[in-house]
């Protein structure tokens, strides 16, 4: 009955989507692509909102646990020392940026679900930006959080015509093409010489410049290729000197890099018809969802990562619609 369920044409948009991540999977060596197509097919009509309720029922008792035996000392609290940024603490993760894109996630995820922001949840996601700005100095993720406790209170109040009108703007339903080929050419073109260039790199924490030597020191490839990186985060494995810091922070870099050609724009387009789909059917919570996450893969590598991030599966319904079932409505949108 499940398969039966499942109009021909879309099985075979699934074969095919199995077949590029199939080929990145092999030519990567990574099989994390290959379990988030599996948990694509069993999200077959789950509701998003379920899954982002059970996401947030799991992960926030998961995060606060670890946060509390970090604390206590019962595990590790690793904490990274930098010379300009002071103490950066993990709580429990890996890396402190980790602990606060899980923080950014989980609160995104608090807004998402509930009805009628209000004024304490702002104030509740101030506080929380604070406190992650203070013990791990995650300048992305404490941006993103002032930003959605800002417009998720908007967009149910008497502005909600105005922001509902720019995130709907012809160049806005394109974010993720356009955060990618941002990414893409601001490290292609990144220049250490350049004053500009070069303060623009400080601001991102040196991302420009681990771009670009990514993009150097790795070919473009229609499906991927397998790629060592190694982060200052916590780990069970020895430093490898030799091979020092190489780790790609931007999503759309690894897309680009490890996965290939194919992949990252497979999931470029994924994206983006689900901001199409989201104006279509007037979930605009679900439109600032997607504009932050977009935002955050410029430097952040947590876009695929369904660990932290439940809105992937906004994906689901485009890979088995037909047109039948949605129309998107782009004059009015």
């Amino acid at each position: 009955n499940y398969i039966h369920s499942i109009k021909v044409k879309i099985l075979i948009l699934l074969g095919l989507l199995l077949s590029i991540f199939l080929l990145s999977m092999y030519f990567s060596k990574s099989y994390i692509i290959f379990n988030i197509f599996v948990l694509f097919i069993l999200a077959y009509k789950v509701e998003l909102k379920k899954i982002v309720q059970y996401f947030w029922v799991i992960k926030l008792p998961l995060v606060l646990l670890f946060l509390f035996f970090s604390i206590v000392g019962i595990i590790e609290n690793y904490a990274f020392i930098d010379v300009n940024r002071g103490i950066r603490y993990s709580f429990g993760a890996i890396y402190a940026t980790d602990f606060a894109s899980s923080i950014f996630y989980i609160y995104m995820a608090y807004l998402y679900i509930k009805n009628n922001i209000k004024l304490y949840d702002v104030f509740f996601g101030i506080l929380l930006a604070v406190f992650l700005d203070i013990y791990t100095d995650a300048r992305l993720s404490v941006f993103l959080i002032y930003m959605a406790s800002i417009l998720f209170y908007l967009v149910d109040k008497k502005y909600v015509k105005i922001l509902k009108k720019f995130i709907s703007r012809t160049y806005m339903k394109f974010i993720f093409i356009i955060m990618f080929l941002i990414s893409f050419i601001t490290s292609y073109l990144y220049n250490a010489s350049n004053i500009n260039w070069y303060n623009f790199n400080k601001m991102l924490s040196n991302r420009l410049y681990l771009g670009n030597r990514s993009l150097s020191n790795y070919d473009i490839t229609l499906f991927g290729q397998k790629i060592e990186m190694q982060g200052n985060g916590w780990t069970l494995k020895e430093w490898d000197s030799s091979l020092g810091y190489n780790f790609i922070d931007s999503s759309y870099l690894q897309w680009l890099l490890i996965y290939g050609i194919i992949f990252a724009t497979t999931m470029l387009i994924l994206f983006t018809l689900s901001y199409f789909r989201a104006i279509s059917i007037n979930d605009y919570k679900l439109v600032l969802c997607l504009m932050l996450i977009a935002i955050s893969g410029f430097v952040e590598q947590h876009i695929l990562n369904i660990v932290n991030n439940p809105f992937i599966f906004a994906i689901v319904p485009i890979i088995f619609m037909d047109r039948k079932e949605v129309e998107f409505n782009y004059e009015k949108s």
